[in-house]
């Protein structure tokens, strides 16, 4: 018995560290803010789920307890599994990549541990325990926070939207958003003056960093998730009739406040704030609304092509290269994400991992709610909030490790709650009530052994590669400039544990022969790095031949070095997967311009320019192609509804010119049209303004440029 108390400590040793996760960066590694956390994730939860065996071996009452939640639950591992091994590149959806480190390896720990969870922690004074703690580090994470805003630690993705050592202000946003709502779990649980005042400070304060995100998804499901607590305490609340008047006065206080805010959102007041200002800017044609609307609907055009079973987990890439919307310009120009948790798991797991999803929120809802004394009401006001203003933050982003983390808590509590109070599957009653607690001593001595071989050699197959392969290619980028053939080994090396993140390794390959090409290094070893970049890349295409991306990539790395017919030919077919990316079409015609195709050339600039003329960066790409074959009528049809000026302070537009020199003509044409244009009197002051600044813009272009070639 002292054997199983010390293995049922250390597994709540392990369960209580992983709350410390979100504060660990790894600098010397690629993504520090995404690989250090999972690994350690990964093997505190390989540790503890191979002692949770030896448990179960000497003590089984330890072992999986059923229940609805349960159920769901596997149902939904089943579902994913089922879709990653079905979908298009199975060995993605397991390994997932450096930058997310998801995929079906992330669920089946994260199943594990509610495994593990809902066992080990089962007692309510444990549970209690628990929250307290997560609590605590919850309050150092907004102590990080507070830091970070007062200046004294980095913000690390933005200027002024708080993200803690989790990198991510979204991520940041629905971390403390959980803690907000256990923390008025335990507020309206206790009957302790002060603990209800420390309950109230916890809340308030993460409360506070969640604004400070500017997070608008995440703070519009936290003010839902308030109010719908409010509502559920006055209609359900029967006891406590100060908390229900409460309730009532603080939904119409929340109803107020929204209407303030519409009321006064082109006030300076509004305007002047970095994170009102936000919400006061959010309408149906803004441009991240419209990128999530144009997202969606590529993301609905996939579930339709695989709606049964999906793509499998991290291949929405495809999906977006196939469907892309070129109205996208403007924004980054790859998507993994779909920016709504739901139509990532249609395209993921097609409707079955869709449907086992929302399973996990509606048998939650149905443990609270069902009529057997389970939770008081204000637990299930607290905890159906919490569900709400989670459900809404994830229909704008997506899901990371230290999310799933708490929500795997969160279900691992209704799941110990369900079962604590009799509310368990009917089968469970076929299983007689006293049960020898010790199997068999032969059992023990075959599979305690079993478990103690297998646990190290599955911890280091499942991490140590992917850990020396992810540090040797961060080793491999900082030695690029001080020592590419160093830099060159530990691309090597990277590469040779030939396991999770070979594409990302190639693609920092490629984009680093790029910049030793343009070194002091001798010709030899930037032959040797040109060429150990194109035959990994090469390879990469091999293996993933329906991502586009790596052919493109190639095809303008080989442009780069002249090898004009091979990178066409790469182009074309990573253009032949994504048909509708100005970008594929314009790198094409450059190679056309560069082979002295002019013709071809501005041929395949407007088939790019035509797919959407929106596009400025194309428009003026289009003229500069024009500028070269001296097509004067072209650029002035291009340039001028746009700019109202020939003298666009574009790099290559400035090089045109000077390089073909016709620098003299164009600015006496534009000087010609601006004063046609002035004496019209069409053009409005903030017009004018605008044409003196791109003018003033292009002399200084045009300076830089001269001194860069003389």
């Amino acid at each position: 018995m002292e054997t199983n108390k010390i293995l049922h400590r250390s597994i709540l040793v392990g369960i209580f560290a992983l709350l410390l996760i979100p504060f660990l960066v790894f600098n010397s590694m690629f993504f520090p803010f995404i690989t250090g956390k999972n690994f350690v994730f990964r093997i505190i939860v390989e540790i503890i789920f191979g002692l949770w065996l030896i448990l179960i071996f000497r003590d089984r009452r330890f072992l999986p307890k059923r229940s609805a939640l349960f159920y769901a639950f596997l149902a939904f591992i089943v579902a994913i599994t089922l879709a990653d091994f079905l979908g298009v590149n199975p060995y993605r959806s397991f390994w997932s990549n450096f930058e997310r480190m998801e995929g079906l390896i992330t669920h089946l720990h994260l199943f594990a541990l509610f495994l593990v969870g809902s066992s080990v922690l089962n007692t309510k004074k444990l549970w209690t325990r628990f929250f307290n703690s997560a609590l605590v580090v919850s309050m150092a994470m907004a102590l990080y926070g507070f830091l970070q805003l007062f200046g004294a630690l980095e913000i690390h993705q933005s200027s002024s939207r708080v993200d803690g050592p989790i990198g991510n202000s979204a991520y940041m946003a629905i971390y403390m958003i959980f803690h907000v709502f256990l923390a008025l779990f335990l507020l309206l649980r206790s009957r302790e003056r002060r603990m209800q005042i420390i309950y109230a400070g916890v809340a308030l304060l993460n409360t506070v960093i969640v604004y400070y995100t500017a997070t608008r998804g995440s703070i519009i499901g936290l003010i839902g998730g308030f109010f719908l607590i409010a509502i559920l305490v006055g209609i359900f609340e029967r006891e406590r009739k100060t908390l229900r008047k409460i309730s009532i006065i603080a939904s119409v206080g929340v109803v107020a406040i929204v209407l303030l805010f519409f009321a006064a959102k082109n006030t300076s007041f509004v305007k002047n704030s970095s994170v009102l200002n936000r919400f006061a800017t959010i309408s149906l044609t803004e441009q991240t609304t419209e990128s999530r609307f144009l997202i969606w609907k590529m993301a609905y055009q996939g579930f339709k092509e695989h709606p049964i079973f999906g793509w499998g987990q991290e291949n929405f890439i495809l999906v977006f290269q196939k469907y892309y919307d070129a109205k996208m310009w403007n924004q980054e120009p790859w998507f993994d994400r779909t920016h709504n948790v739901v139509l990532d798991w249609l395209i993921a797991g097609g409707a079955l991992a869709f449907l086992a999803y929302l399973s996990l929120f509606v048998v939650s809802l149905f443990c609270i709610w069902k009529k057997r004394g389970l939770f008081s009401a204000t637990d299930k006001a607290v905890f159906t909030g919490l569900l709400a203003a989670y459900f809404c933050h994830n229909l704008f982003v997506f899901d990371n490790l230290t999310s799933y983390l708490l929500f795997i808590f969160v279900l691992s509590y209704f799941h110990f709650v369900s079962i604590e109070n009799g509310i368990a599957d009917a089968s469970e009653k076929e299983f007689p009530k006293k049960i020898s607690n010790e199997p068999s001593q032969s059992v023990q001595s075959i599979l305690i052994p079993v478990v103690i071989i297998v646990l190290p050699i599955a911890i280091y197959f499942l991490n140590i590669p992917q850990i020396l392969s992810n540090t040797s290619l961060i080793n491999a980028l900082q030695w690029q400039r001080v020592d590419p053939a160093k830099s060159l080994d530990y691309f090597k090396q990277s590469l040779s544990y030939d396991t999770l993140g070979k594409p990302e390794i190639r693609t920092q390959l490629v984009q680093s022969a790029s910049s030793v090409a343009a070194s002091s290094a001798s010709d030899e070893l930037k032959k040797n790095y040109i060429v150990f970049a194109k035959d990994e890349m090469e390879k990469q295409i091999e293996e993933e031949p329906l991502d586009a991306r790596y052919p493109f990539f190639l095809g303008q790395f080989l442009t780069r070095f002249s090898a004009i017919d091979e990178a066409r030919k790469n182009i074309e077919k990573a253009l032949a997967l994504s048909p509708k990316r100005q970008d594929m079409l314009s790198a094409i015609a450059i190679t056309y311009f560069d082979t002295d195709l002019k013709d071809k050339g501005l041929e395949t600039m407007k088939q790019a320019f035509d797919i959407e003329p929106e596009n400025d960066s194309i428009r003026t790409l289009y003229a500069v192609f024009a500028v070269f074959a001296q097509r004067d009528d072209l650029v002035k049809e291009l340039l001028l509804p746009r700019y109202h000026t020939y003298l666009v302070p574009d790099n290559k537009l400035v090089g045109a010119y000077v390089r073909t020199g016709q620098l003299k003509k164009y600015i006496d044409l534009n000087t010609v049209f601006l004063q046609q244009e002035l004496k019209t009197g069409l053009l409005s002051q903030a017009e004018k303004d605008a044409i003196s600044a791109l003018n003033a813009e292009f002399e200084k272009k045009l300076d830089v440029y001269k001194k860069a070639n003389q």
